[in-house]
């Protein structure tokens, strides 16, 4: 891990942010089969709901800016590194998801369940790694394009990609070619990817202040129309993602070396996190967290997830297994 004082915080925190939501995306289906039960909880699997949206989109945009900032000089050296760093942990906790799956479920043979983890992955929550390995895989062109165009022309490029992306995200728009044949889910994310790049370059145009309260209005905005089923809502997600992420980039913030360290090592096993999590809330429903309360579930199952994986992975680092994450 980096010296605290040169790394750069406020993407450690969006990073962390992110990892937070992950965890909650995969808690939140105990409060979805009982939302029905009053509107109390129908309300809260709403706001759940669109809260938990920007957690991946997040992730992304962090990437691309990240990995389009500068030129890839060694596209060899490129894709070593990057395809190492994320197809060896996979394979590794994909190895113990089946192992539990193998022991715990028998209605799939070992064969059924290694055909599923190298091609839709060991549990569904993995596909977030087939769709990081794809992005990986044009990175060097995006690279090339971003370092030589014209901010115009990037200008260009972002907003007919977030375009295509809003109307990924709006049912009502798929029943149409130019959305289900040339848009695509794989293209919200190459949207998400390109503008975390030009988000960064917009750093200090506007107020945090005023981006949060934007997304606020927007979220608010769009649980209602959720709720009340407004057409084309869905796609209000990725204003809100971009002006989350903005406002968080922009931020400046002053924490103790205590708290950078720790977020900063949060940052840095957050893929560990990601593969180790599903796990967990496995084991966790096992013991009988699932009788906890419906409407605080989640969020109890989250925290104690989020701070086993947090101190697993710390002690992983001291044994310095790396791989695991």
């Amino acid at each position: 891990m980096q010296n605290p004082q040169n790394r750069q915080y406020e993407l450690d925190v969006i990073r962390v942010v992110a990892t937070a939501l992950v965890i909650l995306i995969h808690t939140k289906p105990f409060l979805d089969s009982h939302f029905t039960e009053s509107t109390g909880l129908m309300w809260e699997h709403h706001i759940m709901g669109v809260v938990v949206d920007v957690a991946v989109p997040l992730f992304v945009c962090l990437s691309g800016a990240l990995l389009l900032r500068k030129p890839i000089v060694d596209i060899g050296q490129f894709f070593k590194r990057r395809f190492m760093r994320v197809l060896l942990p996979f394979v590794i906790w994909s190895a113990v998801v089946v192992g539990i799956y193998a022991v715990t479920d028998k209605s799939n043979s070992i064969g059924e369940l290694l055909v599923r983890a190298c091609t839709t992955g060991a549990t569904e929550a993995y596909w977030f790694v087939f769709m990081l390995l794809g992005l990986y895989l044009i990175t060097p062109i995006l690279n090339v394009f971003v370092q030589h165009a014209k901010p115009v022309m990037l200008t260009y490029a972002v907003v007919i990609v977030g375009v295509l992306a809003m109307a990924c995200q709006m049912d009502e728009l798929r029943q149409f070619d130019i959305v289900s044949r040339f848009a695509s889910r794989n293209l919200t994310f190459i949207g998400y990817f390109l503008t975390g790049y030009w988000l960064l370059q917009q750093k200090g145009r506007w107020s945090s202040g005023l981006l949060f309260c934007l997304v606020v209005v927007l979220m608010g905005i769009r649980v209602v129309g959720t709720f009340v089923s407004i057409p084309f809502i869905g796609g209000l997600n990725y204003p809100i993602v971009l002006a989350l992420f903005l406002a968080m980039a922009q931020m400046q913030y002053s924490p103790r070396v205590v708290t950078q360290r720790v977020m900063g090592f949060i940052s840095e096993v957050s893929y560990g996190i990601y593969l180790m999590q599903v796990i967990i809330i496995r084991a966790l429903l096992t013991i009988g967290c699932d009788r906890l309360p419906v409407a605080i579930e989640p969020f109890v199952v989250s925290l104690c997830t989020a701070f086993i994986c947090v101190f697993g992975l710390w002690i992983c680092k001291k044994m310095k297994l790396r791989w695991l994450y």
